[in-house]
């Protein structure tokens, strides 16, 4: 019979949006950007806040210091220019060949004042980087 109560209790997790934005005055890069998804985890989620950095070498972004690219001396790495801060979560979905595809995404930040805290993968190198971002703690 649909719609018997039968007193068990069910809950759902949800990734909610966090709120990196510490001013109402932003910017995004205009076209969007591509992440390169063999530098992300099979299937992995993105979440908003995440530090990117592109990949001179393919222009496609990559996760800044949790995935293998870090600052050295307050500078970005060789091959590394662009930094951004992601201001929406991806979830990569992967193809039949089980790999993740490249995905392109509209919200990165370049300019304006995030939280700190709510930032992942951010260094004082990064920070150095970001001269067009306000980082507020």
């Amino acid at each position: 019979m649909a719609g018997t109560y039968d007193a068990q209790l069910r809950s759902k997790s949800y990734n909610a949006a966090k709120e990196i934005k510490a001013s109402a005055n932003y910017g995004y890069i205009t076209n969007g950007i591509t992440l390169k998804g063999s530098a992300f985890a099979l299937g992995a989620t993105v979440l908003e806040g995440q530090c990117l950095v592109r990949e001179d070498s393919s222009g496609k972004y990559v996760p800044y210091n949790t995935g293998g690219v870090t600052d050295s001396n307050g500078a970005l790495p060789a091959g590394y220019s662009n930094p951004v801060i992601l201001d929406q979560s991806v979830k990569f979905e992967p193809t039949d060949a089980g790999t993740n595809p490249d995905v392109i995404c509209g919200q990165a930040l370049v300019w304006g004042a995030v939280y700190k805290g709510q930032l992942i993968g951010c260094t004082d190198g990064f920070m150095a980087a970001c001269p067009q971002i306000r980082f507020v703690s």
